[in-house]
C-alpha cells in the first residue's frame, strides 16, 4: 500500500514538472502577439453606459481605452484570460460622442494589440416623467463669448410648467451665469453649467478655449448708439499673428441712410436719425462699426415699449427683454437653431409706436430644421419671423408709425455654397416659402464685411433674405499704412458698458515701462494688468472683471491708470453684470 501511493505521489510530480516545463518553454518561444479575429461591437447604448464585445484567436487580458477625443484619457480592464471578451463603460454623459479602441495581452505578454479606433454616442435624456432638461448640447465658446443657455421643466404629461431656474457654472472660475441662463466665458478650461428646481438637477459639459486671433482690422468704437448732432472719432487698428495692434490709417467710408458725413481722419459727424455703418479699408483688410443715430425729439404719446421673446421652433418661449422707443435690440447668445439670428438687431426710432406691444421672434414656418442644419428654401439664405402681439393677441400685419431699422445676419459660406454675390442679396416679406413681396421695404444695404443686411421696414411679419432685386453694397477702396504713435495716449475701453470683457488700447510712442492697473471707486487696487517695459506702438490688453485673485468683481464704476515714463492718466468705465 505505502509502495501505491509512493508512486502515484511520483507520477504527480512527474506531471507537474513537465507541464511547467512545457509552459515555460512555451512563454519562451511564443513571440507572436494575440489577434483581434471580431469586434470591437459596441452593444446596449443608454445614457450612461455601454458594452463593448471582441473575440482573440487565443486567451488573453483585454482593456478599453475611450475618451471624449481621440486622445482616450480612460481606460477600462479585465484580469480574466478570454477569448470572448466583454466590458461595460459605466458613468458616461448623456447625448455625448465618445472614441475608443480596445486592446489585448496575450499569456506570454506579448502585446499589446490594439484595435482601429471606433466611436459611439450615447443617448441623449427624455423627460418621461416630471423632469428636468437642459436643451443645449455640449457647449464649446471661446473666451469672452457668450450663449443662452436653455432649460425645460415639465411634468409627467411632458406639458411645460413655468419656473424659476436656478444657475451655476462649476469651476466658478470659467465663466459668469445670470438668473436667465445667459452664460459668458472669461477664462479657458472645462467644466459643467447646472440647473436646479427644487431637488431636480441637470449639467451641459461646457469646453473654454482661448481666443485664436488672426490678422484683422479692428474699429474703435465699435457698434454704438449717438445722438445726433454728436461728432465721434474713429479709429482703426490692425491686429497682426502676434496680436499686437497696430494703430493704422486706413480709407474711411460711411454707408448708411444718409445719417451724415465722416472725413478723411475718421471724424464722424451725425446729422440726422437712422442706422448706417463706418468702413475702414487697408489694402485687403475691412473692418466695419455699425452706427445707430437718434434723436432727441420727444414722442408726444410718450414713451413705448416692446417686450421681445424669443421662440424655438418646438415652443419653448425665452423671457422678455424690454426695449423702449429710441434704442436698439441686439440678438445674440443664441444655441441653435436660433443662433442664425446672432448678431442680427432692430432699431425702435422714437415715434414708431403709439402702444406698448410684444413681439415674438423665430423661425419662420416654412424653415426646415435639421440635426444640425436650418434650410429656408430654394435660393432664401436666412430668414426671421417677427409676431406682434398688442394684450395677447397676436396681429397678422402690424404697422409702425414710422420704419424700424432691421439687421438680418447671414452665412458667407451658404451664399459661397449656391455662388450668390453678396451684391445680390435683398430684403422680402415672405408671402410663403415661394411668394416674396418688397413692398414697404426700403434703404437696403449689404454689409459684406461683418455678414448682415440693413433694411427699413414698414411692418413686421415674416422677413427672408434672398437673390433677387437690386441693392446697395459696400465699395472696394484702397488704404493706405500705418506708423508708430506720435504721443502717448489711452483710449476709452471697448465695449463700455461691458459684461464681463473689455478692451483697452493705449499707445506709446517710444520703448517705456508701462503700469496699468484698475481701481474701484475707493480708489483701492483690484487688478494689476501690465507691469512691464513694452515696445513703442499702440497695445490691446483684455480685462475680464476679475480682481488679482481672480474672482469675479461686481458691478459698478472702475478706473484704469496707465504711468508709461512721464504719462499718466486716468479713464473711466462701467461693469454692468
Amino acid at each position: 500500500m505505502n509502495c501505491l501511493v509512493r508512486n502515484k505521489t511520483i507520477l504527480l510530480l512527474f506531471f507537474l514538472v513537465t507541464a511547467f516545463s512545457i509552459r515555460s518553454y512555451t512563454q519562451a518561444t511564443d513571440t507572436l502577439a494575440a489577434n483581434i479575429i471580431s469586434g470591437p461591437e459596441t452593444k446596449d447604448i443608454t445614457e450612461t453606459t455601454v458594452e463593448i464585445k471582441w473575440k482573440t484567436d487565443e486567451l488573453t487580458t483585454g482593456f478599453v481605452e475611450f475618451g471624449t477625443d481621440s486622445s482616450l484619457l480612460n481606460s477600462v480592464g479585465v484580469e480574466e484570460l478570454e477569448t470572448d471578451h466583454e466590458v461595460e463603460l459605466t458613468d458616461l454623459l448623456p447625448g455625448t460622442q465618445y472614441f475608443f479602441r480596445v486592446g489585448v495581452v496575450d499569456t506570454a505578454g506579448n502585446g499589446p494589440t490594439y484595435s482601429d479606433i471606433e466611436e459611439f454616442t450615447t443617448k441623449e435624456e427624455e423627460i418621461s416623467e416630471s423632469g428636468l432638461k437642459i436643451i443645449n448640447d455640449k457647449i464649446e465658446l471661446t473666451v469672452g463669448d457668450s450663449i443662452q443657455v436653455v432649460a425645460v421643466y415639465a411634468d409627467k404629461s411632458g406639458k411645460e410648467i413655468d419656473t424659476t431656474f436656478v444657475w451655476s457654472i462649476v469651476p466658478d472660475s470659467l465663466g459668469v451665469i445670470d438668473i436667465m441662463g445667459m452664460f459668458t466665458a472669461t477664462h479657458i478650461g472645462k467644466g459643467y453649467i447646472y440647473v436646479q428646481v427644487g431637488t431636480l438637477i441637470d449639467s451641459v459639459r461646457v469646453t473654454l478655449k482661448e481666443k485664436q486671433y488672426k490678422e484683422s482690422l479692428v474699429i474703435i468704437p465699435g457698434d454704438t448708439t449717438v445722438q445726433v448732432g454728436s461728432t465721434i472719432q474713429f479709429s482703426a487698428f490692425y491686429i497682426d499673428e502676434n496680436e499686437n495692434a497696430i494703430d493704422t490709417v486706413v480709407e474711411w467710408s460711411l454707408h448708411g441712410h444718409g445719417i451724415g458725413t465722416i472725413s478723411n481722419d475718421g471724424i464722424l459727424n451725425v446729422l440726422n436719425p437712422g442706422v448706417g455703418f463706418v468702413r475702414g479699408k487697408l489694402d485687403n483688410f475691412e473692418g466695419t462699426s455699425t452706427i445707430f443715430a437718434v434723436d432727441t425729439s420727444v414722442d408726444p404719446t410718450g414713451v413705448n415699449t416692446a417686450d421681445i421673446s424669443r421662440v424655438f421652433p418646438w415652443g419653448k418661449i425665452l423671457p422678455p427683454h424690454r426695449v423702449e422707443e429710441g434704442h436698439v435690440y441686439v440678438i445674440g447668445g443664441l444655441p441653435f437653431p436660433l443662433n442664425l439670428l446672432n448678431a442680427g438687431w432692430v432699431y425702435f426710432p422714437m415715434g414708431s409706436l403709439h402702444e406698448d406691444i410684444s413681439i415674438h421672434i423665430k423661425l419662420p414656418t416654412f424653415a426646415k430644421v435639421d440635426s444640425d442644419t436650418v434650410t429656408f428654401g430654394h435660393r432664401t439664405v436666412a430668414g426671421v419671423d417677427f409676431d406682434v402681439l398688442v394684450a395677447n393677441s397676436t396681429i397678422e400685419t402690424y404697422h409702425f408709425d414710422k420704419p424700424l431699422n432691421v439687421a438680418i445676419p447671414f452665412k458667407r459660406g451658404l451664399l459661397e455654397k449656391l455662388e450668390i454675390n453678396p451684391a445680390d442679396l435683398s430684403v422680402f416679406y415672405a408671402i410663403d416659402s415661394v411668394t416674396f413681396d418688397p413692398t414697404g421695404i426700403y434703404n437696403i444695404i449689404v454689409d459684406s464685411v461683418s455678414n448682415r443686411i440693413f433694411a427699413q421696414v414698414s411692418h413686421f411679419s415674416t422677413l427672408v433674405v434672398r437673390e433677387r432685386g437690386s441693392v446697395v453694397h459696400v465699395k472696394q477702396e484702397h488704404g493706405t499704412g500705418s506708423s508708430i504713435p506720435k504721443d502717448y495716449a489711452v483710449l476709452q475701453n471697448y465695449p463700455n458698458p461691458f459684461n464681463p470683457v473689455t478692451n483697452i488700447f493705449y499707445k506709446l510712442p517710444v520703448k517705456s515701462p508701462v503700469v496699468l492697473k484698475v481701481y474701484n471707486i475707493l480708489g483701492e487696487e483690484i487688478k494689476v494688468l501690465v507691469n512691464k517695459v513694452q515696445a513703442a506702438g499702440t497695445k490691446m490688453v483684455i480685462w475680464d472683471a476679475t480682481d488679482n485673485s481672480g474672482k469675479p468683481v461686481t458691478s459698478g464704476i472702475y478706473f484704469y491708470q496707465i504711468i508709461a515714463g512721464q504719462f499718466n492718466q486716468t479713464k473711466k468705465m462701467i461693469l454692468l453684470r
